[in-house]
This record gives structure tokens, C-alpha cells and sequence, in this order.
């Protein structure tokens, strides 16, 4: 099939030209963009992540300052305020609510499908990159983290458009290469701001290793000092305006949390892992497309040495993008799966490139066609054991999982089902297509399954609508004892008390009012009572023997939490759920209102 669409004056007959004109990887990829943001509604915010980014942008614009984050109320300096920018503007536009939250995020991801487009289509062509932006958003890690308001997706967006106008400056010369180069910059600072110093280590690492790879050693300062200084002058107005407003920042924010999170010294050694812990990551997170590794591994080998030049340096430049990522945070002793993200493009313009040379118009090659039945059967066993599983589990009542299993199950069937008749002889534009949209399914259908699962989870259904975005004066005391859910912030628009917690507001112990907001003792919560209303949230083990020994009403409870009120928080709730004064009174349940502890 020709690569261009056809001839415009087609679309002269209305409806019907543009229809000729869609071909199936644009519908494969739209469906990919669509699915990315559908169901960001309909649940609360999780934590400990959805909770900390929504709150930390919403504390942001209600002291107006943009520029310092801050987390309950204190300093929050661990990460750049890119994201937060981005919440905060989506917060301000389309109102408090877990969808303001998530979408920003969700934006970003489809705008990585078009960065992956813009990959494919600089290293391998046209073709391969039809199909690279639908294998990105279908990779089962990259899906699940677009869902999710955290920085990695955009700083990974953000790394692979600066590396991909880096390579497209490949085939250009003078100015023109200069160009892409400041470009490339750009993006680079924009990753800076989102989360650190790690993007400049990256992307200037992968660039200088393949200029040692290709031995091109005159252009390896030129070419990686001029985005490298772009990027710094992008990101440095915020460093040093933080650094004049708060001194202790710099070294906080890039000895503390970079270089001693990084090396696991001082003690801070966080989400320890295996050295070969990226390696399952990779397999795991980049299904279903990872049973594609083995045919492509075995024909890369047969064919390096006979690769033509062009194809040998785009060939160096994916290795040395993906291996690069990988050992990197494999050096780290912090090691989180979503970390190894901005590998998922090569890995997705590889995948599109292979699919579209190896797929034709007769049977596709034995090893192809194996793969892909295996991944057929392995979306089959995942179908049989969400079944197994749902009978099984405790947690959720049969009833409130059976149509979201459902969905699961018929997804997960119909996505196998496809995975198994691409193999047929055919159209091999449709097939790769319908192959696609099979992709896409799998994860699609997780969504409802997810929503339930998360509305049972964390602060879900604890918090009365009286206790919703209290006002500044509100008599309240909103505590937690030995947990800190951040989104309790975000749901009260108030500064939380923790008892014997700290979590990661270790710059809160710092400040002059430290005492009053980090209490210890659990003999801290008699003195809180004494106060006026309170409400206590703990975890669901504990909470009657502590409404037992603190004379509090176990309001409401979860799988995960519990939520206390003293008798005075009672007589308000009470108050302010009578009939007539216009608010919900199922936000608390009557029995508990009417229910002394446990």
C-alpha cells in the first residue's frame, strides 16, 4: 500500500472520502489515544502518589507561590515543580477533582505517542512508524504509569523527544544540525525541571556513548555540550531562585535526594532491589510485545554484520538508548519499576520496525506467527486466573466485581482471539492493525476492573462530605496515627497532625511549629480530643482497640483505613447531616452516627 493517503480531491463526496482516506493505522492509533484517557474518573485519589502530586499543586495555588512546593503545608524539595505546574494549571481550569489530577499526566502520555511516531520515523521510516506510537500506549507499564499523576511519565516523554531531535540532527550539517542540537536542549531542560539532574546524566550519557561507539570522537563535545548547556540554562531560573529563597536547598535537593538516594549512603537506602531487577521490569512491563524478543533477538543476530551502514548506527543508537537506562538505575540502590521508562521508545520503534518487515500478504514467518500465538495463550491464562482469583479473594463482595470481571474476561478473550488470527494470510496493513487494537484491549479492559478495586482502597468512602474542603477557621482537628495519607489533604484543604509519623516530611521537623504537627505517643491523641472535633484516621488493624481506649466512634472503615471521631466531632457531624441544612447525610453512615467506639 502506498505510504501517502489518497488524493485529496477524493474528498469531494463528502463522509465517504474522508473514510477512504482513514487507513488502519490511524484508527489503531487513535483508538491507542483514546484508551489512555479513558476512566480517569469515577474513583479517588490513591496514595501514597495520586494523593502527593494532587496535593502539592493544590497547596500551590492556594498560598500562591509557585514556586517553592510544599506537602502538608511544609517544605517538599525532593522533585522540580514541572508536574506540579501541570496539575496546578489543570486544577485551576477544571476544578478539584482526582480527573483535574490525572489528566495532565494522561495528556502527556498521548503526546508520547506522537514522540514515538517522531522516533520510528527518523530511525527506520515511514512504515515502522504506523504502528510505534499504538506498541508504546499497548505496553502494559507504559498504560498503567500514563494512569497514574507521577513524574516518571513526564520526564520520560520529555527525555525521548530531546534524544529523538538529538538523532535527527544525524543526517544535517551546519546550521541546520545546530539547530536540532538547541532543540534537543530544550527538551532536555524541560526534563531537568520535571525531575532533576538525572535527565542531563541520561541523555548526554546515551549521546556520548554512541559517539564512542561510531568513534566520531571530534564531534562527541560539540554534540553533547550544546544541548547539555541549553538544557541547563532552561532549568537553572528555578534553581536559583529557590536557592535565594531558601539556602539550604541545593544541598538538599542535590546531595540528599540525588547523590546519597542514588548511592544508598547516610542510610538511605529506599526500594532496594536485585542488580537484575530491570531485566524482569523490562519483560514484564513491556508485554504483550516482549514474546516479540526472542524472533527478533535471533534475526538482529544473523543479520548484524550484513546491516547496512545507516542501519548499524541506527541500530548502535536504540542499544545504547535502551542498555544505557537500564544500567544506570540498575546501579542505583533505589530501584522503582517506572524508573526504566524512557527505554519503552526504542524498544517500541524496534518492535513496530521488525513487525512491519516481517508481516506480508502470504503466512507470516514461523517464529513471528509462534510468538504471537503464545501471546494469544498467555492473555487466555490471564482471563482464566482474574476468574480464579476474583472467586477466591475476600475483599470485595462477588456482586460489586462481577460485571467489571466481566468486561475483563471478555477483553482479555477477544484480544487473544486476535493475537491468534493475525497469523491468518491476509491484508498485512489490517492485520498489523487489528493487531494493534488487540493491544489495546487487553489493557482497556483492566480499567473498570481497576476502578473497583481502587474505590475500596485507602481513604475511599471514610470522609464525610462535612469534613470536605473545611474552611480556614474550621474548630477541626484532622490527625492520623502511624500513616500519612496525603490526599487527606487534598479532600479537608487542611494541615494533618501525625502521631508518630514523619513519612517523607522530614523538612517539616525543621520548621519553628514542628512540635504542634509532629506529635509522638499514641497518649497524643487524648491530648488532641481535648482539643474540640476530631478526626482520626488510622489503619483498619488497630482501630477499635483505639476507639476503646480513647472514648472515639469508628465512623467509617475500609480494608485499608478507619476513620475515628471524638463525641464532639460526632455532635458536629450529627449537626451538620440533620435534615434541612442541605448536605448529603449518607456522606457518614447513620449507624455509625448513632454508634458509640468500635
Amino acid at each position: 500500500m502506498p505510504d501517502q493517503p489518497p488524493d485529496v480531491t477524493r474528498c469531494e463526496y463528502g463522509w465517504v472520502g474522508w473514510c477512504a482516506a482513514i487507513r488502519p493505522w490511524h484508527l489503531s492509533n487513535a483508538v491507542a489515544a483514546v484508551a489512555l484517557l479513558w476512566g480517569l474518573s469515577g474513583y479517588p485519589l490513591l496514595d501514597p502518589d495520586e494523593g502527593r502530586y494532587g496535593e502539592i499543586s493544590r497547596e500551590m495555588l492556594e498560598r500562591g507561590d509557585l514556586l517553592s512546593p510544599t506537602l502538608n503545608y511544609v517544605p517538599y524539595w525532593e522533585k522540580p515543580p514541572l508536574l506540579y505546574w501541570l496539575n496546578a494549571a489543570a486544577l485551576h481550569y477544571l476544578g478539584e477533582s482526582p480527573f483535574a489530577v490525572r489528566i495532565g499526566t494522561a495528556a502527556v502520555a498521548v503526546l508520547g505517542l506522537l514522540v514515538a511516531w517522531w522516533l520510528a520515523r527518523v530511525t527506520f521510516g515511514s512504515r515502522a512508524a504506523r504502528w510505534a506510537p499504538a506498541i508504546l500506549a499497548s505496553s502494559w507499564m507504559y498504560f498503567a504509569v500514563a494512569r497514574v499523576p507521577i513524574i516518571d511519565m513526564l520526564v520520560s516523554v520529555l527525555m525521548a523527544a530531546s534524544l529523538t531531535a538529538w538523532f535527527s540532527a544525524e543526517h544535517r550539517s551546519g546550521g541546520g544540525r545546530v539547530l536540532r542540537w538547541v532543540v534537543s536542549g530544550l527538551f532536555l531542560g524541560l526534563a531537568t525541571l520535571a525531575k532533576g539532574p538525572v535527565a542531563l546524566v541520561l541523555v548526554t550519557g546515551i549521546a556520548g556513548v554512541y559517539l564512542l561507539v561510531q568513534r566520531r570522537w571530534r564531534q562527541l563535545l560539540p554534540a553533547t555540550l550544546t544541548p547539555l548547556a541549553v538544557g541547563v540554562i532552561v532549568a537553572a531560573p528555578w534553581f536559583v531562585a529557590m536557592a535565594r529563597e531558601h539556602p539550604g536547598f541545593l544541598h538538599y535537593f542535590f546531595w540528599v535526594q540525588h547523590v546519597q538516594r542514588f548511592l544508598g549512603s547516610d542510610g538511605r537506602v529506599e526500594h532496594a532491589k536485585p542488580l537484575y531487577y530491570y531485566v524482569g521490569v523490562a519483560v514484564g512491563g513491556f508485554l504483550p510485545w516482549s514474546f516479540l524478543w526472542p524472533g527478533m533477538a535471533g534475526w538482529l543476530g544473523c543479520r548484524w554484520r550484513g546491516l547496512p551502514p545507516d542501519f548499524r548506527r541506527v541500530a548502535h543508537y536504540l542499544l545504547a538508548w535502551t542498555l544505557v537506562v537500564l544500567c544506570f538505575f540498575s546501579a542505583s540502590t533505589c530501584k522503582l519499576a517506572q524508573y526504566v521508562l524512557p527505554a519503552w521508545w526504542p524498544l517500541a520503534v524496534t518492535a513496530s520496525a521488525w513487525l512491519a518487515s516481517r508481516v506480508g500478504t502470504g503466512l507470516m514467518p514461523k517464529g513471528l506467527g509462534r510468538a504471537l500465538v503464545a501471546a494469544g495463550v498467555f492473555l487466555l491464562l490471564l482471563a482464566v486466573g482474574a476468574i480464579v482469583i476474583a472467586g477466591r479473594q475476600q475483599q470485595l463482595p462477588l456482586d460489586d466485581i462481577r460485571w467489571p470481571l466481566a468486561v475483563l474476561t471478555l477483553g482479555l478473550t477477544m484480544a487473544a482471539a486476535i493475537f491468534m488470527l493475525v497469523v491468518l494470510p491476509g491484508n498485512p496493513d489490517r492485520r498489523l492493525g487489528l493487531l494493534m487494537v488487540g493491544g489495546v484491549l487487553a489493557l482497556a479492559a483492566l480499567v473498570p476492573a481497576y476502578r473497583q478495586i481502587a474505590s475500596q482502597r485507602d481513604l475511599s468512602g471514610l470522609i464525610p462530605g462535612a469534613l470536605a474542603k473545611l474552611p480556614a477557621d474550621t474548630a477541626w482537628t484532622i490527625a492520623q496515627y502511624r500513616c500519612y495519607n496525603q490526599s487527606l489533604n487534598f479532600v479537608t484543604h487542611r494541615r494533618i497532625v501525625l502521631i508518630d509519623e514523619v513519612n517523607e516530611l522530614s523538612l517539616g521537623l525543621t520548621q519553628p511549629d514542628a512540635s504542634q504537627w509532629f506529635v509522638q505517643g499514641e497518649e497524643s491523641i487524648a491530648r488532641l480530643s481535648a482539643r474540640g472535633p476530631l478526626a482520626l484516621v488510622v489503619r483498619s488493624d488497630p482501630d477499635n482497640r483505639i476507639a476503646e481506649r480513647f472514648g472515639l466512634t469508628v465512623l467509617h472503615r475500609n480494608v485499608d483505613r478507619a476513620l475515628l471521631v471524638n463525641q464532639a466531632g460526632l455532635a458536629v457531624l450529627q449537626r451538620e447531616l440533620a435534615p434541612g441544612r442541605g448536605l448529603d447525610r449518607s456522606a457518614a453512615p447513620a449507624a455509625a452516627l448513632g454508634g458509640t467506639g468500635g
